[in-house]
């Protein structure tokens, strides 16, 4: 039997591998949920930014904001222990969309 505790998912009688398979997959795949809607939620809160420093009259991108938070990105990812590569390669992705929102607002 599959129990849930604390929110994870723990056997607590012999089941088949296949089964326990299954619902470690459904696991996979809400957490893969949760992940992009936090990238939805950052992607409205960049869009917040833009509109906030186009009213103020700043530069829409500023280059010493995004070197401290790829620091910040890099040791969290030390503190969970995630390679650092991975952290980039994400952090990446969410900056390419970003200058895309700014890029559009312009």
């Amino acid at each position: 039997m599959l129990v849930r505790v604390e929110g994870k998912t723990q056997v607590s009688d012999p089941v088949k591998p296949a089964t326990y398979l299954d619902v470690v997959r459904a696991d996979i795949d809400q957490a893969d949920d949760r992940i992009l809607a936090a990238v939805l939620a950052r992607g409205r809160l960049v869009d917040q930014a833009v509109r906030i420093k186009k009213y103020l009259g700043l530069a829409p991108v500023d280059l010493d904001r995004e070197a401290v938070i790829r620091a910040r990105w890099r040791e969290s990812a030390r503190r969970l222990e995630i390679p650092e590569a991975i952290a980039d390669a994400i952090l990446d992705a969410i900056r390419a969309d970003a200058r895309r929102r700014v890029d559009q607002s312009t």
